[in-house]
């Protein structure tokens, strides 16, 4: 039989959360409109500039989804890690209880 005792590391869950809150800065600082820019700029007049541009802003709108994605992800981390740690010491409090005979 398996040991029923749920182990969560909060470290590792605020660790997460923290590396997660970065990228998401990370990919809302990511501007593709300047390279797009360049692109247009490097051929201009072709197929590929009429591309370039059009894809500029799908690509600024996925960035953003992406962005807001992990910054959701991160602030799930980071509440599941204090959630944890309320429900533990919650638990502790009312074993101590239990221990010592107190209702």
């Amino acid at each position: 039989m398996t040991d029923p005792v749920v182990q969560v590391d909060v470290v590792a869950l605020r660790m997460l959360a923290a590396k997660l809150a970065i990228h998401a800065a990370q990919a809302k600082g990511l501007t593709p409109a300047e390279s797009g820019q360049e692109a247009v700029a490097a051929v201009p007049g072709s197929a590929m500039a009429a591309a370039a541009a059009g894809l500029v802003d799908p690509i600024t709108r996925a960035y953003g989804s992406i962005a807001a994605t992990l910054q959701n992800l991160s602030e799930t981390a980071g509440g599941s890690a204090a959630d944890y740690e309320a429900v533990d010491k919650a638990f502790a409090v009312a074993l101590a209880r239990y221990e010592r005979g107190a209702q």
